[in-house]
């Protein structure tokens, strides 16, 4: 009798990851059509580079494989390496999407939200 492994298809959902007030949905799938031939659908992140989100206490939130920003610094001062989850500010290396605690990466202050 042979044994079937459920392997994940494009669009299933891998899990869903709520910070605060904001929930993302984290699905399979593939950044180039090229790698639709070659290996299993990976998970999708959102692109929190180009749309920032941010917790009500104005901390934004970033994914564990995000580019690294001017302010990464390593932990334990390891090797440099260009992920947020290898970053001192990234408090949780073992999530997908977390809370960065750099204060130079907060939510700016807008006009408004100073009075």
């Amino acid at each position: 009798m042979k044994s079937e492994v459920n392997s994940p298809r494009e669009g299933d959902l891998h899990s869903i990851v709520t910070i605060g007030t904001h929930s993302f949905e984290l699905r399979y799938g593939y950044c180039d059509d090229c790698d639709r031939f070659t290996d299993e659908p990976y998970i999708l992140y959102p692109d929190l580079l180009s749309k920032p989100f941010y917790t009500e206490e104005g901390c934004r939130i970033v994914t564990a494989l995000q580019s690294i920003c001017k302010y990464y610094e390593p932990i334990n001062k390891q090797e440099r390496e260009d992920c947020c989850y290898t970053c001192s500010f990234y408090p949780n290396q073992h999530t997908e999407i977390g809370i960065c605690k750099c204060d130079g990466m907060r939510k700016p202050v807008t006009e408004s939200e100073e009075a």
